[in-house]
């Protein structure tokens, strides 16, 4: 039996034990919870009337392990209590190209040949109430496979999981990619209902509050988030329609940082600050210990409003990044006075540089069956890519259709379109033979990288959830490199997740 198969069997194996030693969850009323009542969303009013749009926008499709509430329709009976929660969820990747037009490709191309792989990731999600408004969670998470070109080649790179595999080198791998503590202090007494999630126990939570985070966890769970474009394991695959790409977020190649997460949320807005650490190298495992020179620090406002009927959210994002990154233009000098070849001693350690950035994001409901998105973003470009993705300067947006319509109702589309820039400093660097986070074809002739995307979730809730979803992508310009491509991605993803 393989270590994967290994995994998924353990743990499966201990959410049925789980299920029997712990005692069953507590309900007012048994009859009075269902799915139905659930919203995979922050929800600001949670009268009757307002319950059928909610519930709409559930059903668009968004799901996912972002730390954002799921909120219980306010009805004459209370909705499920607990202690504790335990939820699991494994997915597969398999995806490749036919090949592409590639005159010349360097070590962190796309590449020209045709090729398949397979990611896979296995989670573990669990979670305990310590206090009325004290939780830890914990997610134990393996992973195995990797990406097209081994995660090379693409600025809008086409596997969001493989943040999560690292790049890849086929071995699976274990480790405790979440371990985290959240502490809420009310500001107010008014009380909402929320129910069971991934990283989220059901029972009451504060309409207001103050809440402090700390941890181990991705800062994508906190920020960024888009009910129809962030969850790669659901919805769009494309790493530019799961956050935004000009935003260069602390992580190590699985995607998780240490990091404290402050969040003050009131009724239609919220106001999030975080600070994370820095890894020591370019895409590092480990972080650097001189946090007071290494580091990064997240502001994000949210508001939430409605067109009619129809809810929407937008979001402003700024960030600063501090790390060992070294400034584009001193390396390209490096490069053209060496031939194109970067001596080993370049990028001292404990040279520190500053990025900066910013992104907006806008969500929309249209109708109870489809909903938009929108993200722009843009950082300076003057210093390497760190950690999530090689890009500066990021346009994408999209919709998504509920399959009510033709009567799947857990069924959904997806189809996103794309451009991502880079700076002028960025392109001279690669230009000059320069290998960064993701791109280095050896030279460049520039153009911007556009990229369209489009799937459609079959799903199944008969054993838990299932979905299977096939996946296209068509990207122009790969690696921003007008003699090379286009290139056409094509993926099956199949998807499960349970909670007990």
């Amino acid at each position: 039996m393989s270590k994967s198969t290994l995994f998924l069997v353990l743990s499966f194996f201990l959410v049925f034990s789980l299920k029997i030693l712990f005692s069953p969850p507590v309900f007012a009323d048994d009859s009075s919870f269902s799915l139905d009542t659930v919203l995979t969303k922050n929800v600001t009013t949670l009268s009757p009337e307002t319950a059928k749009n909610e519930i709409a926008e559930n059903d668009s499709g968004a799901t996912g392990t972002s730390i954002v509430e799921t909120v219980a329709v306010e009805t004459s009976d209370s909705p499920r209590k607990s202690a504790y929660t335990f939820h699991i969820q494994s997915t597969v990747v398999p995806q490749g190209h036919p090949g592409l037009t590639s005159p010349y490709q360097g070590n962190e191309s796309l590449k020209g040949t045709g090729e398949q792989v397979t990611s896979f990731s296995g989670t573990v999600f669990m979670g305990y109430r310590l206090f009325r408004n004290t939780e830890i969670f914990i997610n134990p998470e393996g992973i195995a496979g990797g990406g097209v070109s081994n995660a090379f080649g693409l600025g809008a790179y086409s596997n969001g999981e493989v943040n999560r595999v690292g790049g890849g080198t086929g071995a699976f791998q274990a480790s405790i990619a979440r371990a985290y503590f959240s502490q809420t202090i009310p500001l107010g007494d008014e009380e909402e209902d929320i129910g069971d999630d991934q990283n989220q126990i059901a029972g009451k939570r504060p309409r207001k509050y103050l809440r402090f985070s700390a941890g181990k966890f991705s800062l994508a769970d906190f920020l960024d988030n888009n009910a129809y474009a962030h969850d790669q394991r659901n919805q769009f695959l494309n790493f530019c329609f799961m956050d935004n790409c000009a935003w260069d977020y602390s992580m190590n190649p699985f995607g998780y940082t240490y990091a404290l997460a402050t969040e003050l949320k009131q009724r239609d807005w919220a106001l999030r600050l975080v600070f994370a650490t820095e890894p020591t190298l370019v895409n590092g495992f480990t972080m650097d210990p001189n946090i007071g020179q290494a580091h990064n620090i997240d502001l994000e406002f949210e508001q939430s409003y409605r067109l009619g009927p129809h809810p929407g959210k937008v979001r402003v994002l700024v960030y600063q990044n501090n790390s060992a990154a070294q400034s584009y233009s001193a390396l390209t000098s490096i490069l053209q006075s060496n031939g194109g070849v970067m001596p080993s001693s370049a990028g001292a350690p404990g040279q520190y540089n500053r990025k900066t950035g910013a992104g907006i994001g806008f969500e929309q409901e249209l109708s109870e069956n489809t909903g938009t998105f929108l993200r722009a973003g843009w950082n300076d470009g003057q210093t390497e890519s760190w950690t999530y993705t090689e890009t500066d300067m990021t346009l994408a947006g999209g919709a998504s259709l509920n399959g009510r319509m033709w009567k799947r109702s857990y069924d959904h589309i997806g189809i996103g379109l794309g451009v991502n820039g880079l700076s002028a400093n960025h392109q001279a660097f690669l230009s000059a033979n320069g290998q960064g986070l993701m791109l280095g074809d050896g030279a460049l002739r520039y153009g911007p990288e556009q990229f369209i995307e489009a799937y459609y979730s079959l799903g199944f809730s008969k054993f838990g959830n299932f979905s299977f979803s096939p996946d296209v992508q068509y990207i122009l310009n790969p690696g921003f490199n007008q003699d090379r491509g286009p290139a056409s991605i094509y993926a099956v993803r199949f998807h499960y997740e349970w909670g007990a």
